[in-house]
């Protein structure tokens, strides 16, 4: 059985965007969302990760710290995530 990891994250940009796609504009939408899909695929969750009120272009945001942690100890092998900008952000 596949084992994943969940990450969510918010920031305080992504809650005052309005682009008609709520999905990603919540924490809890996001991990209902991914744990949906991870049961209709029989993965087996590891663990969840929840960064809320942290922008992407900060990578030492405290449970992505976790995350990238007990990815180096092989605790899971999937990562879902409701898309990239979760993971972080590049900035110019």
């Amino acid at each position: 059985m596949n084992k994943v990891a969940i990450y969510a994250r918010l920031s305080r940009e992504d809650e005052n965007k309005i682009d008609g796609n709520n999905d990603s504009r919540s924490i809890d939408n996001q991990i209902k969302f991914l744990t949906e899909y991870a049961i209709e695929n029989n993965f087996e969750i590891q663990d969840v990760y929840i960064d809320d009120g942290y922008t992407g272009a900060n990578l030492n945001r405290p449970e992505f710290q976790r995350l990238i942690n007990d990815a180096k100890r092989k605790r899971f092998n999937i990562l879902l995530i409701k898309d990239l900008s979760r993971l972080g952000r590049v900035m110019h």
